[in-house]
């Protein structure tokens, strides 16, 4: 009974410390630049939204991302940039799965949310840098909303 124990108590914290060994970057301006540890809630809440916005990708855009482009994404707009501290796989319905340990979603520009639609890009990215052919969910504004104000308050 006590070896069980002990390994349900181990499970747990392996659990909560994948939740949260991520750190979160949101640019709102080009002056704005918040960088967020979530608290075990927050890193929930973020994980459980980022995960089905993947999951829910129903597009890809066949473009190059070079590390310029990403620089430049980075410098000029506005995004949510998910850092992990390791490998995490996601999975999209429509495209299979990834083993990624960033994820970059911008929020204005060229790849950005716009007022009339509910299209959001999102790269995917591991330690060699951001995968071209960024997938698209055609309605995951609302979860990229949920995550700003989770991360602005």
């Amino acid at each position: 009974m006590r070896s069980l124990l002990l390994l349900l108590g181990i499970l747990l914290l392996s659990v909560s410390c994948t939740a949260t060994n991520m750190k979160v970057i949101l640019k709102t301006d080009k002056s704005d630049i918040k960088t967020v540890v979530p608290n075990k809630d927050d890193s929930e809440e973020l994980l459980s939204s980022l995960t089905e916005l993947i999951k829910k990708t129903d597009d890809m855009l066949k473009v190059y991302l070079s590390s310029d482009r990403i620089g430049r994404i980075k410098k000029n707009e506005q995004y949510i940039e998910f850092l992990f501290d390791s490998k995490v796989e996601v999975s999209s319905d429509m495209f299979g799965n990834y083993n990624i340990n960033k994820v970059l979603i911008p929020l204005t520009g060229t790849f950005g949310v716009s007022n009339s639609s509910e299209m959001t890009t999102i790269i995917l990215g591991d330690d060699d840098g951001y995968i071209s052919g960024p997938l698209r969910n055609s309605n995951g504004n609302m979860l990229i909303q949920k995550m700003k104000q989770l991360l602005e308050k």
